[in-house]
């Protein structure tokens, strides 16, 4: 007796998720201004960020999943523009791997696979991806700090500078950037933009459109 079977794609699940929680982040800081602290609030931030880097890792697995598999590889299938070295590739390097490498470097791996250079570490998209997993892994490997109320432009241990509107129920307060300031809707959506400019990226080199792209309901 034949089964049907479904496969499905948790990346345009992750992504809708984080914008959703986005938008309602944002609802909260333009109905409540100078609320301050609101968990609703906070949960929502917290939770849009991790789902837009739960997206970036959802889609690459996808895609070598997909190769490992041989799924997807001919007529409208997400892997059928890719030739079949790269697609072996893809399948042996994850069948070794497991698809235990860092998040970014699978990115990388699949660059390489699909005849492209690899992104430049130093520029867009990948600093802001880049940024975005540390963010996520501060948030899921939480640690406390005692932080300087006036120190705007350290983050905890997070990298680098961030590019956002901060927390609008903070504006005027005087607490420490992280997390107060930095936890908050703008943070969201600039940590969504970041994800997809990345997963754009490889999907254009690559002449593929994932699954995200598809979508009706993104």
């Amino acid at each position: 007796m034949a089964v049907a079977s479904v496969r499905n794609y948790f990346s345009s699940h992750f992504l809708h998720g984080a914008r959703r929680l986005a938008e309602q982040c944002a609802e909260i800081e333009s109905n409540h201004p100078g609320r301050r602290f609101d968990p609703d609030h906070r949960a929502l931030a917290v939770a849009s960020i991790i789902a837009a880097v739960n997206f970036l890792e959802a889609m690459i697995n996808e895609l070598f999943t997909d190769a490992a598999d041989e799924h997807g590889l001919v007529d409208d299938g997400y892997l059928a523009p890719l030739d079949a070295r790269s697609v072996h590739l893809m399948r042996e390097w994850w069948t070794v791997s497991k698809g235990q490498d860092r998040l970014l470097d699978k990115y990388q791996m699949f660059c390489v696979f699909t005849g492209n250079p690899r992104l430049d570490k130093g520029a867009e998209p990948f600093q802001s991806a880049e940024a975005i997993v540390g963010l996520r892994n501060a948030l899921v490997h939480y640690k406390p700090a005692d932080l300087r109320v006036d120190d705007s432009t350290r983050f905890g241990n997070l990298p680098g500078q961030f590019r956002f509107a901060p927390n609008e129920l903070m504006a005027g307060a005087g607490n420490p950037a992280w997390p107060d300031h930095v936890l908050g809707a703008g943070c969201a959506r600039w940590a969504q933009e970041s994800a997809i400019a990345l997963a754009d990226r490889v999907a254009d080199l690559a002449g593929i459109e994932p699954n995200y792209r598809r979508v009706k309901w993104q």
